[in-house]
């Protein structure tokens, strides 16, 4: 009787496993899109020379040029829209992705430009809401509707980022010493890891972090960028 008992139970277990795996090859395939939620953290490493001549009438005046370096980094909402397709065979789980999305809000940063007589002027660094998109490769594993994917791609983000004298009392008649703007889509490859759950039959809930990789804006600024969503999308 025990023997037989155990025998069922096996076979149950073998049905139901069998099922699952069944279940997590079907719904794993097919083009799929949804909508995500988060923050995005845009890393901005500034740089220009400020000439001598731009503060002839500081007292004292500069001996020689200024070197500005400034970093702005700070978390502020972000959102995208997200569409693909995934392969499947069995477990493995091969995808395309496209996104498309915004970097919410302006950030800034107020600093001193400091000379070897001490404080000169001051300045200022913003950069305000940066749009994106970004084509994906995704691949993974999904056992019983839980995903796991390394993703890794291209993003290209529109770079509006602005460096400038906020005093006015270092130039030749009040002037700004110096005032520069940065404005330019960038390409910026990309690498991150999804973890996904489906939690109804073709519905599914996704944590996604992406980090872009420092990328020249022209020739005075460098960026880079961390996104962490969560999403709720659908499969077709």
């Amino acid at each position: 009787m025990k023997i037989r008992k155990i025998a069922v139970a096996a076979g149950m277990l073998a049905t139901v496993s069998c099922c699952d795996l069944h279940a997590t090859t079907s719904t794993a395939r097919g083009f799929y899109t949804g909508l995500g939620f988060g923050f995005g953290w845009r890393n901005y490493v500034g740089k220009t020379t400020v000439p001598v001549a731009a503060f002839a009438v500081q007292a004292p005046p500069l001996a020689a040029a200024v070197d500005v370096n400034e970093k702005l980094k700070k978390g502020k909402p972000a959102f995208q829209l997200f569409c693909g397709y995934d392969f499947a065979w069995k477990s493995f789980v091969l995808g395309f992705e496209l996104q498309a999305g915004y970097h919410l809000g302006r950030i800034k940063k107020t600093f001193k430009l400091i000379a070897a007589a001490g404080a000169v002027d001051d300045a200022e660094v913003t950069a305000k809401a940066s749009p994106y998109i970004g084509t994906l490769l995704r691949i993974g594993c999904n056992v019983a509707g839980v995903a796991m994917y390394a993703v890794g791609g291209v993003r290209f983000v529109h770079h509006n980022l602005r460096m400038r004298d906020t005093a006015g009392n270092g130039a030749v008649a009040g002037a700004a010493a110096f005032d520069i703007t940065e404005k330019k889509w960038k390409a910026h490859p990309c690498a991150g890891a999804t973890l996904q759950y489906e939690f109804s039959q073709g519905y599914f809930a996704r944590l996604d972090y992406l980090h872009t990789f420092r990328v020249k804006v022209k020739s005075v600024v460098k960026c880079s960028d961390d996104t962490v969503t969560l999403g709720f999308g659908v499969k077709f």
